[in-house]
C-alpha cells in the first residue's frame, strides 16, 4: 500500500494558520490532478469512458476547473451545482444531471447547458417532456436504463420518444 503524506510541513501549516482565520481548507492540487489521471488511466481500456465528479462532494469552482482540465466532468443534482459547473467552464456532455424530485426549472437549466440528463425511471420522461422538452432534436443519443437492466444502454431519440408514448422502451445496444 502506498504511504500517504501531507503535502506541507508542520511549519508551513502554522504559518498559514497565523495568516488565515480558521476554519480553512487546504487542497493538494498536485494530488487532485494525480488522482484524476490515475483514475482515467485505470479506465483507459473503456472507449468513451467519462468520469463525472459529484459536485455536492466539494462544491468549489476552483476544484471543478482543475478536474475539468484533467478530463473529468461534473455530476450535478441541483441548480446551484449546475451553476458551479458552468462557472468552471463546463457545458454539454461535460455535465451529467442526476436528480430526484426535480423541479421543472432545474430540468430547464440542465437542458439550457446541454447537460446529459440521467433519469432513474422511465415514468419521469413525461414530466421532462412536458416541462423542459426531451433531448434529441439534433439526432444525438439518449441513455436509458430499462427496468431490470444493470447497465446503461443507448437508444436513438425517436425510439426514446416512441417508448415514452407507448410506455415501452426496448433500446438497442450499439
Amino acid at each position: 500500500m502506498t504511504q500517504k503524506t501531507l503535502p506541507f510541513s508542520k511549519h508551513q501549516i502554522e504559518t498559514i494558520r497565523t495568516a488565515h482565520p480558521t476554519p480553512f481548507y487546504i487542497y493538494d492540487e498536485r494530488g487532485i490532478r494525480a488522482g484524476a489521471r490515475e483514475l482515467l488511466r485505470a479506465f483507459a481500456w473503456a472507449e468513451g469512458f467519462k468520469e463525472y465528479f459529484a459536485v455536492k462532494a466539494t462544491p468549489n469552482p476552483y476544484i471543478l476547473k482543475i478536474l475539468r482540465a484533467e478530463g473529468l466532468g461534473a455530476d450535478c443534482s441541483s441548480a446551484p451545482e449546475l451553476q458551479l459547473a458552468e462557472r468552471a467552464g463546463m457545458r454539454g456532455e461535460e455535465i451529467m444531471f442526476s436528480s430526484n424530485d426535480t423541479p421543472a426549472s432545474e430540468f430547464r437549466a440542465a437542458r439550457a447547458l446541454g447537460a446529459l440528463i440521467n433519469l432513474d425511471d422511465l415514468s419521469h420522461l413525461a414530466y421532462l417532456e412536458q416541462h423542459a422538452g426531451l433531448p434529441g432534436a439534433s439526432g444525438d443519443s439518449q441513455r436509458a436504463r430499462p427496468a431490470g437492466a444493470n447497465d446503461r444502454t443507448r437508444c436513438a431519440p425517436a425510439r426514446l420518444q416512441a417508448g415514452h408514448r407507448t410506455g415501452h422502451l426496448a433500446p438497442r445496444r450499439h
